[in-house]
This record gives structure tokens, sequence and C-alpha cells, in this order.
């Protein structure tokens, strides 16, 4: 395809490895070769010119799906990915159960959910693929107790998380509640930086997601996942206080149970 389109074949090799996104001219070259036409032709084109803004804010529906789709092809060629969580449990180490109850609580429509679940459960790849993205993980204390999907819900995530602090893909580290102030109170996001060292940032809201990818935005965000660092603890600390929580749970199951 190279040849006929008058491209240099590392070109379309940095595209396919997420080195680097096409500009919508580019993606209009190729649908005009493959004779791609309808909705699909339009979907692309449509993620095609979110891929190069220097900064993608999705509002609607179908914005809100193009961006999911550059979400999970950025996680899916990631060399490493920082998650700095204050509410939730990282999208990238939730359980099916755990996900489930947020969607549940959240009102999602019952026909998306499933879907949903096994969309969220397939980012996890990025994490044992061949060539695996290297995750960094910070969560905040309290979101471990925060009590998502009641007892044995949470007592699965914390026994997920103590298993999956023993990747060699990962590292896990709680922020304690009394650290004070720290960025990642202020919101959750995520740093993807990609084979080629290009980083993006991605934060979403209920209503939206945004994406940053010029280094005057991208920096603020490095700086603040160094500033949590600062504040968290050891990964080692880390998983003997998730155990200490999940036996604390598992206790008190047990007892509930036994009346």
């Amino acid at each position: 395809m190279t040849s006929r389109l008058g491209w240099k074949h590392p070109l379309l090799q940095r595209f396919e490895t997420a080195g680097r996104s096409p500009t919508v001219e580019q993606v209009t070259q190729i649908l005009d070769e493959l004779d791609v036409a309808g909705p699909t032709r339009e979907e692309l084109l449509e993620l095609a010119s979110g891929a190069g803004r220097p900064t993608w804010l999705a509002v609607s529906i179908p914005e809100q799906q193009s961006q999911l789709a550059a979400l999970l092809e950025l996680e899916a060629s990631a060399k490493k990915i920082t998650s700095v969580s204050s509410l939730l449990m990282p999208g990238l180490l939730q359980t099916g159960s755990y996900a489930r109850a947020i969607m549940v609580a959240a009102e999602v429509p019952q026909d998306e959910i499933e879907m949903r679940v096994a969309v969220r459960l397939g980012r996890r790849d990025a994490l044992t693929r061949s060539n695996p993205a290297h995750l960094r993980a910070y969560v905040w204390e309290p979101v471990l107790s925060a009590g998502i999907g009641g007892p044995k819900v949470t007592a699965e995530q914390l026994r997920f998380l103590t298993k999956v602090a023993e990747w060699d893909t990962v590292d896990l580290q709680i922020v304690p509640g009394d650290a004070g102030w720290h960025p990642g109170l202020v919101s959750p996001f995520l740093l993807i930086q990609g084979e080629d060292g290009a980083t993006a940032v991605h934060l979403e809201t209920p209503a939206s997601g945004l994406f940053l990818h010029e280094d005057q935005d991208v920096t603020p965000y490095e700086d603040a996942a160094q500033k949590v660092l600062r504040k968290a603890m050891s990964p080692d600390e880390s998983v003997r206080l998730i155990v200490r929580e999940a036996e604390r749970i598992e206790e008190k199951i047990s007892r509930d149970d036994a009346t």
C-alpha cells in the first residue's frame, strides 16, 4: 500500500505502532485506496480528527466512543502507563464485579453493562501482552474501604490487587489517607507513554473525556505524578496495607454470615 500511496514504509509502521497519529488527509488517502465508505469511513475520519488535535474534548456519545477507541489503541501499544486514582480503583486493575457494581450504581443501561465490563477487562491486555506496558498505579487509601459493590466485591478486588502487585509489569502504591494535599486529589488522570517516548494525558469525567498531547499540557501532569510519588508508600508497604484491609473485610463477612 505504501508504494501506491507514495509513502515510505517507516511512516506506515509508525502509524501501526501508534508512534505517530495519521492526519485526516492521510486517513482519507488510505480509505480512498481501500474503497471504504459509509458510516465506517465517517467514524474513522472523526477519530483521526480528534487524535490530531493538541487537545481533544469528547462531549457527545459518538465523540466519547471514538475517544475510548483511541484510549484502547494507545494503551495497547504503550510502553509506560501512570495512573493516579483518588476516587476509584484504576480502570486497568478493576475486577469484573467491581466494574459492574460501578456501572449498576451509575445507572448505565442494563443492555450495555456487560459489553462495557468486557471492554474494561480487555484493557488489561496492555499489561499481559508479549511486550507489555509497565503500569505505575497510585491509589488513595480511602478507595480501599469505599465499599463499592459491598464487602464481598471489595474483598475480591483487594485480593486481586495483591496478585497483580506481584506482576513485573505493575508497581502499585498507596497514598496514605492522612498524607495531606496532593495533586491526585484534584482529578484522576492517566499518563500514557508510547514506544517513541511521546506521552499523552487522558482525563475522564462522567460527562466528557479529554486528551492532551502537547508538551506544555502534558508536563504539569508528569510533575503532578512525581509529587504523588513523594507522598506514596513503597510497593511492599502498600501490599501489606491492602492485605490488612482485605483481612478486616473478610473477618466482617465471616461474622455477618455467622449471625
